[in-house]
């Protein structure tokens, strides 16, 4: 049985019908491809921002990583580091580190100054056991931590937390060293520890030009802090705080076990006190830069020109250096050798 023969009107409108239909797919495919090269494009762009190092630090390695942040070995190339999962050159600071000479190849700036010998030193102020705030943070110090064997650290970490300007407090004590630590590290949730004896060799190197300083103090207060991670979790970031407090402490027994007599090592120990801020108390390149006599101490020598480059650089570093400035600012645990006699004491 034939099909009945459509007019000339209905075959029109059925024609207009599949014209409709190929339009509708047609348009559906040039979205979609549209959409597939859109991505493809941001992609790229991603990978080659992380090839380049056009972004902030990473908090572990993913396949876009060229190198491990603290590790050795990194993955860079000699004369190279990493700077949050990227290789970069780093750069040379113009300001004297503490203890540098006073040259033509960087300037002696405060806090520091250039003494006779014509090195770069940190001043000190013969009256700061004097100081009222001074006096104050001691009475405390002996009324909580009398015997540093028994301090509670929770009650000084409550104290310097309420204590609004703390680390401001901290800063008049003369031969403070900040410990910076690699993104992330050490975790307390990680499979090995770190670092591993290859990794603390410069640690240890640099902690032991200031045994001497240590030694002499009768309280040694580690100050610890943490960046905001991206969780924002404040017990987290005071959990890889509190690793951070304990590695320094390690390294610094280690330190002093490799060129004290064993009663000297044990002496430095016994006087430690730990404070642990967490992200309590976050600081900037500009506190940093005026506070702390220029003596930074990181996993490598080239991260530690590059910080100190950066602090000195200001806002004139780019969005990405900051970033990673910032934050390897406040992954820091600050070793604050106190010279004065608690009262009573």
């Amino acid at each position: 049985m034939s099909a009945p023969a459509l007019s000339a009107e209905e075959m029109a409108t059925r024609q207009r019908k599949l014209d409709d239909r190929d339009t509708r797919l047609l348009t559906a495919l040039t979205v979609l491809s549209g959409i597939t090269v859109a991505f493809c494009f941001v992609l790229a762009f991603q990978v080659s921002q992380y090839s380049h190092g056009q972004r902030g630090p990473a908090t572990q390695i993913s396949v876009y990583d060229e190198c491990r942040e603290g590790e050795v070995p990194s993955g860079c190339q000699d004369g190279e580091i990493c700077q949050g999962g990227a290789c970069v050159a780093p750069g040379a600071p113009t300001r004297c580190e503490r203890g540098a000479l006073c040259d033509d190849s960087c300037t002696c700036e405060q806090p520091l100054a250039c003494d006779n010998r014509r090195v770069c030193t940190l001043t000190r102020d013969p009256g700061i056991c004097d100081d009222t705030s001074v006096l104050e943070f001691l009475k405390v110090l002996r009324e909580k931590c009398g015997d540093a064997s028994k301090c509670e650290s929770k009650d000084l970490d409550k104290y310097a937390i309420n204590y609004g300007d703390f680390l401001k407090l901290m800063t008049q004590f003369p031969s403070t060293v900040a410990i910076h630590f690699p993104d992330s590290k050490p975790s307390p949730l990680a499979a090995r520890r770190w670092p591993n004896n290859s990794e603390s060799d410069h640690y240890m190197g640099r902690l032991r030009e200031n045994l001497d300083e240590l030694k002499a103090a009768d309280r040694i207060i580690m100050v610890g802090l943490a960046s905001w991670d991206r969780k924002n979790d404040p017990d987290a970031n005071k959990a890889i705080t509190l690793q951070r407090l304990i590695t320094t402490q390690s390294l610094i027994q280690r330190s002093a076990a490799s060129v004290l007599k064993p009663d000297e090592a044990e002496a430095i120990n016994a006087k430690v006190l730990f404070i642990n801020l967490g992200d309590q108390r976050a600081i900037d390149a500009s506190f940093y830069g005026s506070q702390y006599g220029n003596l930074p101490i990181a996993w490598d020598s080239g991260t530690e020109a590059e910080l100190l480059r950066l602090v000195e650089a200001g806002n004139g570093a780019s969005p990405v250096e900051i970033r990673w400035r910032d934050r390897t600012l406040n992954q820091v645990v600050f070793i604050i050798p106190i010279p004065c006699k608690l009262p009573g004491a």
